[in-house]
């Protein structure tokens, strides 16, 4: 049961990061910043919550570690889909 968990939460996560990049894409930086500030038991969100606060508010060094995530996440699925 473990794993499934894991993997569920692995899948909330993704699909939160992949809501905050199209949140900044379609509606601005100032949306964007609501949205990555909700409350999160994400540890890779609350990572991004503490780089936002400790970077002065820096959209920008969010929405690369945002990005790299996906980028990862993206190599991950297509090693994992390889015979």
């Amino acid at each position: 049961m473990v794993g499934k968990d894991a993997l569920g939460e692995r899948s909330l996560t993704y699909g939160k990061l992949l809501s905050l990049s199209e949140t900044y894409r379609q509606k601005g930086a100032r949306i964007f910043e609501d949205e990555l500030n909700e409350p999160s038991d994400s540890p890779e969100l609350r990572d991004l919550q503490r780089l936002y606060a400790e970077s002065g508010k820096d959209t920008d060094a969010v929405l690369g570690r945002v990005r790299r995530f996906l980028e990862n996440a993206k190599l991950h699925r297509l090693a994992m889909a390889k015979p």
